[in-house]
């Protein structure tokens, strides 16, 4: 059975379902990606020429009807939808389960009737949805081995944790959209000048700066999230360093088939742990 949630920014939720006291009537913009399509013309040549398509937001528009309590409930839903506010919108079907990030463009509740009628119009700057859940893969993490109770032999030294050597990882992209990805650098140790390289396209970010033990540097390549962050163990707070991205670098995006990441840095390589975050999107659901 066909389920919608929506959260807005308070953490607050609201389910649409085919039951009261929401009842969905219908969904629109959930199947259909649209785009504009950008030709050039010349004095001599025949038709057009292609030279790209921006892809348009999405405006999801959900209607349904209440049977009772109408002024609470009118309420309720002006109370979780107020205008120009972002919240989520959750998506589940069979097994399609899909999210998309939204800005609340009207609401409208019916003044009379039983049951009375509820318009809800979302617009969706990024139109793509995306799983629930990131999946992550990591390279040079490190696993603790010391735990309670302690047996610690004569003249035997203690083993505190063991290193996964691996640096590769991969990332399938089984759609024809471009995703950007979540990086965490992690530093064991001295660290210099950390990246993170896309070995089928040669593509790669690094970061020019001394990472210190616990350090740790964050790095989002998403659609309008492309940000470098520092968090030094020794403060504690955030710092943005996208200044300190060396020149040629790129934030990364993972392209149509497999992509291959390989972790490293100039120097202390063996010191650093590598995370990448990633979700895939979707045209439609």
């Amino acid at each position: 059975m066909k389920k919608i949630i929506c959260e807005n920014i308070k953490k607050e939720k609201i389910v649409f379902t085919y039951d009261f006291p929401y009842f969905l009537i219908s969904v629109s913009g959930l199947h259909k990606i649209s785009g504009a399509v950008t030709t050039t013309s010349s004095a001599f040549g025949i038709g057009e020429s292609y030279s790209g398509t921006s892809v348009k937001k999405r405006n999801i528009v959900i209607n349904g009807i209440i049977e009772d309590n109408f002024t609470e409930r009118r309420d309720f839903l002006y109370s979780l939808f107020p205008l120009k506010t972002e919240g989520t919108f959750y998506y589940y079907e069979d097994n399609i389960k899909r999210k998309i990030n939204y800005v609340v463009e009207d609401v409208e509740v019916a003044e009379k009737g039983i049951p009375r009628t509820f318009t809800i119009s979302l617009i969706c700057p990024n139109p793509y949805f995306q799983d629930l859940q990131e999946s992550e893969i990591s390279m040079a993490t490190w696993t603790p081995c010391f735990c309670f109770p302690m047996i610690s032999e004569q003249e035997t030294g203690i083993e505190f944790g063991t290193k996964d050597i691996t640096v590769m990882g991969k990332i399938i992209n089984n759609t024809n959209i471009e995703f950007g990805i979540t990086i965490h650098f992690i530093a064991h140790g001295n660290v210099t000048n950390p990246f993170l390289i896309n070995v089928e396209t040669q593509k790669q970010i690094l970061i020019n700066i001394e990472m210190s033990a616990e350090d740790k540097i964050i790095i989002t390549t998403q659609r309008g999230n492309k940000n470098i962050i520092l968090i030094r163990d020794s403060t504690k707070k955030p710092e943005n360093i996208n200044y300190l991205m060396e020149d040629g670098s790129k934030f990364l995006q993972m392209y149509e088939g497999i992509n291959t990441l390989r972790a490293g840095a100039k120097a202390n390589e063996a010191n650093l742990e590598t995370k990448v975050f990633y979700s895939n999107e979707y045209e439609a659901v």
